[in-house]
């Protein structure tokens, strides 16, 4: 019995801090979400310029992308904002057109951890091309520059 009264606090705890967090709250972890898929998009063009000897760590981050792009959508739907905030409002004024855009950065991404999977130099050049035209157009229409 007490272990089920102390399951239902921390339920209703963990819940409660979802509700009420404040718009600081969410774009800070928004914004530590797209720090962790600006991370391995960064990581990748390095290894895959050359610039770092790290070829062996292309697979983690690929799969690691992968797995956060899907990310993008719930991190976005409670608009929020504060003045470290480079989200613009566009995103929640055309939400359709920002779904899109975070659905093609899943597929993208996807397609990139495969073709890495996959080893074809020339398929992964091509999906990292298509990846970041993805980054890209989001960048360019949902995002504002640092301030």
């Amino acid at each position: 019995m007490k272990l089920s009264k102390t399951l239902v606090i921390c339920t209703l705890v963990l819940i409660a801090d979802g509700v009420l967090a404040g718009d600081k709250e969410l774009v800070d972890y928004r914004q530590n979400v797209m720090h962790v898929i600006g991370g391995h998009m960064g990581a990748i063009v390095a290894i895959v310029k050359g610039e770092v000897p790290y070829n062996d760590d292309l697979a983690y981050h690929a799969d690691a992308l992968a797995a956060a792009a899907p990310l993008a959508v719930p991190i976005f739907k409670q608009q929020a904002m504060t003045d470290k905030s480079h989200a613009l409002p566009a995103i929640w004024e055309d939400w359709d057109a920002f779904e899109s855009a975070a659905k093609t950065l899943e597929e993208t991404s996807t397609a990139f951890a495969a073709a890495v999977a996959g080893g074809d130099r020339g398929a992964i050049g091509g999906a990292l091309g298509k990846l970041g035209d993805s980054c890209k157009s989001c960048h360019d229409d949902f995002t504002e520059e640092e301030h």
